[in-house]
């Protein structure tokens, strides 16, 4: 059975993890649940322990390192198949999802459908020709092959530059998933002023025009 290690970049804003973290905590899949705290008061740390869940690993430098940043160290800690999950989702029928991945070990990148019930089930090869399938990656992806986002991006794109960088890319249908959207990013301005910088810096490093 493959197992997974769930990688969530958290500054708290939703309270959707705690129902998450027993689910994956739950999971016969989920090896262990990494959590990248990136608030400078880790209180909520205090609230997780009182869940006793047995998976958690926390990880804190005490401030804001981004998410691109908390995707990389996370995937550097994991033991087990990479999953970057937002902290704002939430999934069910949680084992079903995990073992149709685990049955399609070829694509080192997946993401998933959110907030719609696809007309498909298990996994379809995406062409990466059509480009980036904006509406199928960012909240939840399964990385078999990471390859670390550069540091000058902070916020945004980080899912994009695994997408260009993996050979073979998958996503997973059937609805699993629902999620508000980027509650963080929403709740502060100048985190919007920072993900049009990244969409920049982004565009620069692959000389894209439009």
């Amino acid at each position: 059975m493959e197992k997974f290690s769930i990688i969530i970049p958290t500054m708290w804003k939703s309270e959707l993890i705690y129902q998450m973290l027993l689910k994956y905590n739950a999971s016969e899949f989920v090896a262990e649940i990494i959590i990248i705290s990136n608030s400078q008061i880790d209180a909520d740390l205090l609230k997780v322990s009182t869940l006793n869940l047995s998976k958690v690993i926390f990880y804190s430098t005490g401030r804001n390192n981004y998410v691109n940043a908390a995707w990389n160290v996370g995937s550097m800690l994991a033991k087990y198949t990479v999953v970057l999950a937002n902290d704002d989702i939430i999934i069910h029928n949680i084992d079903l999802l995990f073992l149709g991945i685990s049955l399609y070990k070829e694509y080192d990148l997946i993401g998933a459908t959110v907030n719609n019930l696809a007309n498909f089930k298990g996994i379809i090869s995406w062409d990466k020709e059509k480009g980036f399938p904006r509406k199928s990656f960012g909240c939840f992806m399964v990385c078999r092959n990471y390859y670390k986002i550069p540091e000058v991006m902070k916020i945004l794109c980080g899912d994009n530059w695994l997408f260009d960088h993996a050979k073979l890319v998958g996503i997973i249908g059937a609805g699993y998933i629902q999620t508000p959207i980027s509650v963080t990013i929403k709740s502060d301005p100048e985190f919007l002023k920072i993900g049009l910088r990244d969409k920049d810096i982004y565009r620069g490093l692959f000389n894209i025009v439009s």
